[in-house]
């Protein structure tokens, strides 16, 4: 196949772990020589049908996925997984674990064994149909010569509106970019603009983040179909994950603050407070699943507790986080059900208590 002149249909995906709950982006494009024109982007599709529904051009030829499409392991992280954590670690941009416990029947490994049957093939030449598994975190701090993750999905509002803006200008960048460059048509260039990411909050704010990734999935499917320069970690048995190598694109420093300044606290006067045994702050607990930083077999990890009582008896109410990819959601819980507690999110556990 000519990849200088001949038009590629390519595919981005975002896929939520758990597409029938949350939602997934994808973004569609045409690949004519060294430029990736975004022909198409769905921010907020749930169900795998929904998104093969958008996959169903006729000539699509490649897809890159953002989830882990092939998971053979039973508890822990697939050896990918591992392998690539061992390599961006330092970086802030390792794996979450993937296996069959946390993701039984896994909607994503049920896409990607549909891809297949359908004649896309994993890591698969770019003459014929293919697909991979990508993580775009690795990724983009390669094609962008960053130190470490780029942070966009954690903090305040504020602060994820910031980050999305940082890398909305990474992305823009790309028009330019003498490895691959990206066109966007003007319906699609609100995503990247300042002052609409600046008024984003809730669900909208997470649907832009969405469709960024989605965008940055795109990109890497562009830059496999190119064969750039890249790192595969694992294999097409039990699991793999491709990484961009090559920087495409080069971005000037921006300060890591919020949006607007933080207004200074009024000085109130002081008043003493009963005594109730809450604090301000957020503490361990007396036993090993109560520690800060304890994590469950269900990746819920531990941020500690202010002494609240919870709704079970004698129970105090913990902070907890879900470490499982794309989730991250803060809930509380009782301390008596830390050791077996599932996300209320994105694992279907009970909704979370006031902490």
């Amino acid at each position: 196949m000519n990849n200088v002149y001949t038009e590629i249909l390519l595919a981005g995906i975002d896929l939520a772990w758990q597409t029938t709950k949350n939602p997934s982006a994808v973004a569609l494009g045409k690949l004519a020589g060294d430029t990736l024109a975004v022909t198409r982007l769905e921010p907020a599709l749930y169900g795998i049908e929904n998104i093969r529904s958008v996959l169903a051009e006729r000539s699509l030829h490649g897809i890159a996925v953002d989830a882990p499409l092939i998971i053979n392991n039973l508890t822990g992280q697939r050896p990918c997984e591992k392998l690539l954590s061992a390599n961006y670690h330092s970086r802030f941009a390792g794996c979450h674990p993937s296996n069959q416990t946390l993701y039984p029947n896994a909607l994503s490994v049920q896409l990607a064994n549909q891809l297949s049957e359908m004649g896309f093939q994993h890591l698969g030449s770019t003459d014929t149909p293919w697909q991979i598994e990508c993580y775009p975190h690795p990724s983009i701090v390669e094609m962008f010569g960053l130190p470490e993750r780029h942070k966009y999905k954690k903090g305040t509002v504020a602060e994820r509106r910031f980050g999305q803006i940082q890398l909305a200008m990474m992305i823009k960048s790309l028009a330019t970019s003498s490895v691959l460059k990206l066109s966007l048509p003007d319906d699609f260039l609100k995503l990247l603009d300042e002052n609409y990411i600046a008024d984003l909050s809730g669900k909208s704010l997470k649907s832009n983040e969405d469709g960024l990734d989605a965008l940055i999935c795109l990109y890497i499917a562009g830059l496999y179909q190119r064969q750039a320069g890249a790192a595969v970690y694992g294999d097409t048995i039990d699991g793999y994950i491709w990484v961009s190598t090559v920087q495409v694109a080069s971005v000037s420093p921006v300060p890591a603050h919020p949006l607007k300044p933080r207004p200074k606290p009024i000085k109130q006067k002081q008043t003493a407070r009963p005594k109730t045994g809450i604090t301000e702050d957020f503490r361990n607990g007396t036993t090993q699943t109560t520690t800060i930083g304890y994590i469950n077999k269900n990746q819920q990890r531990v941020l500690g507790t202010r002494g609240k009582p919870g709704t079970d008896h004698c129970a105090k109410a913990y902070k907890l986080e879900c470490l499982s990819s794309n989730c991250c959601q803060r809930y509380g819980t009782n301390g008596t059900e830390i050791y077996i507690r599932k996300c209320p999110e994105c694992q279907g556990g009970r909704p979370g208590i006031p902490y």
